[in-house]
């Protein structure tokens, strides 16, 4: 319970390093779980990188994933 909606790679290339997302969608209003925040908390801990995104989020979600 409370994984990350979304876990996404990017492998290394030459060019550049490889990235592993964690991803939790929300509603606008929509609030984290207390198991998605025990998850957010243990990723981060851990040095992962974890977005919460909401519709309103748009030109920062297309930053984040270019």
């Amino acid at each position: 319970a409370g994984w990350p909606d979304l876990v996404l790679v990017r492998p290394p290339t030459k060019q550049r390093a490889g990235r592993l997302l964690f991803i939790e969608l929300k509603t606008e209003k929509g609030q984290l779980t207390q198991d998605q925040f025990a998850w957010r908390e243990a990723l981060l801990l851990c040095g992962q990188e974890y977005f919460v995104f909401r519709p309103s989020m748009w030109a920062e979600i297309e930053r984040i994933l270019t």
